[in-house]
């Protein structure tokens, strides 16, 4: 069915409530401000501007290590740890990766006002029980980390030394890779 062949009524029953649209909004904004972030810190990394926790030139070392002896050999902070170290390039560059990790969760945040007022009740307990299980995985409360995301971060960003060179070193043996030592951000 084109849409000229399609009703009033079925025009206005696929489209977009007020929610929708805020939260593609709110996606669309933080997810090219978690790109834009990445660009801007990976150049602060590889320029130099602030001195990495491991040389650039020793990143290729360390990628056939696991976690346990990468941590070792390096120093590496483990879990939420890495924060302290927001002083050095290479994980300076963590900030856009837990900003695209965290957008999920500041969009169902931002849709629990307009369920509650309305009250709908079902969709608030949905976003709310989302917003739980994110934090919670993120947390690392419960120790443990979902490698399927990691895996693919670690794919993606492989050739590009220093945005993720601490999760391809965790990841190579099996480790827990980005999610251990980035304390679970995502």
């Amino acid at each position: 069915m084109t849409g000229e062949e399609m009703s009033a009524g079925q025009k206005d029953s696929v489209k977009a409530t007020p929610e929708q649209v805020t939260y593609a909004n709110l996606l669309f904004l933080f997810a090219w401000l978690g790109i834009f972030l990445m660009m801007v810190t990976y150049f602060i990394y590889i320029t130099g501007i602030m001195a990495p926790h491991i040389p650039l030139e020793e990143v290729p070392q360390h990628w056939g290590k696991g976690v346990n002896e990468f941590l070792e050999t390096t120093g590496a902070p483990h879990g939420w740890a890495w924060l302290s170290f927001l002083n050095r390039g290479d994980y300076l560059n963590f900030l856009g990766l837990v900003l695209l990790g965290i957008i999920t969760v500041i969009c169902y945040i931002t849709l629990l006002p307009a369920y509650a007022r309305r009250k709908e009740r079902i969709y608030f307990c949905i976003c709310l029980l989302e917003i739980i299980v994110l934090s919670v995985a993120a947390s690392g409360l419960l120790g443990a980390g979902g490698h399927g995301a990691g895996s693919i971060l670690v794919v993606f960003f492989r050739n590009f030394p220093g945005v993720v060179q601490v999760a391809v070193a965790g990841h190579a043996r099996g480790g827990h890779g980005v999610f251990q030592l980035l304390g679970q951000a995502f």
